[in-house]
């Protein structure tokens, strides 16, 4: 599959680019999500998430127990410093109990609790594990745009919504990070995913507060915000 980064997004230190609004990244037969990274990521798809349109956005629907996708990367990746994004359209109804819905799960996580309706990050070996929460309620039925920036030069994790800086807490890696393969949208039955998925991206990097900003501005329109 052949890299695309089109709108102009950071591309150093990205490790995995997933547009389900591209039908490059997501053929509109649906039971593939290709990588366009241009790395080459294998992302195996479980169970019969499918896509659809919600919000008016093309997405992959999770709308069963067990939809998710694995990407795998072939090796151990490891990195002091992470970027999680994900552009969600959380269901009006979960489809399971449990605490959260897993967005991207590995050795640090990115997910969407199920009843607060807040993101909440987690990242094992740091200082201060998680389970990290912005105070701010996300909107079911509707896109919202999430990022957790964990970063080891200031030692600081920063929770974005919508492009704005919502969180920040003092935490850092003492081991680095690490991840052969990760989780989206399931992570075991409680911690199903329900609803759409339009785009997810992992940096091996810290984004900075102005590149969350330049990239949220640059797909909102796209996801009706």
């Amino acid at each position: 599959m052949a890299t695309n980064y089109s709108p102009s997004i950071p591309v150093s230190n990205l490790n995995l680019y997933l547009d389900a609004t591209n039908p490059l990244s997501a053929p509109s037969a649906g039971g593939a999500w290709y990588d366009l990274s241009g790395r080459g990521r294998t992302v195996d798809v479980y169970g019969s998430p499918s896509i659809t349109t919600l919000g008016g956005v093309r997405c992959y629907n999770l709308d069963s127990t067990g939809d998710r996708f694995v990407a795998n990367f072939g090796s151990d990746q490891y990195t002091n410093n992470l970027t999680f994004e994900a552009w969600i359209y959380p269901a009006l109804d979960e489809l399971t109990s449990g605490d959260r819905g897993c967005v991207i799960q590995g050795f640090a996580y990115l997910s969407w609790n199920k009843s607060n309706q807040r993101m909440s990050s987690y990242w094992y070996s740091t200082t201060n594990q998680g389970y990290h929460e912005p105070s701010l309620q996300m909107t079911r039925g509707t896109w919202n745009h999430m990022v957790s920036v964990w970063n080891a030069s200031t030692q600081e994790l920063y929770q974005y919504i919508n492009g704005t800086l919502q969180n920040t807490v003092s935490t850092y890696a003492t081991n680095g990070y690490y991840y052969a393969s990760l989780n989206l949208g399931w992570e075991g039955d409680s911690r199903q995913f329900s609803g759409g998925f339009g785009m997810i991206k992992i940096y091996n990097g810290a984004l900075s507060g102005d590149e969350v900003s330049s990239i949220y501005n640059q797909f909102k329109s796209r996801f009706g915000r």
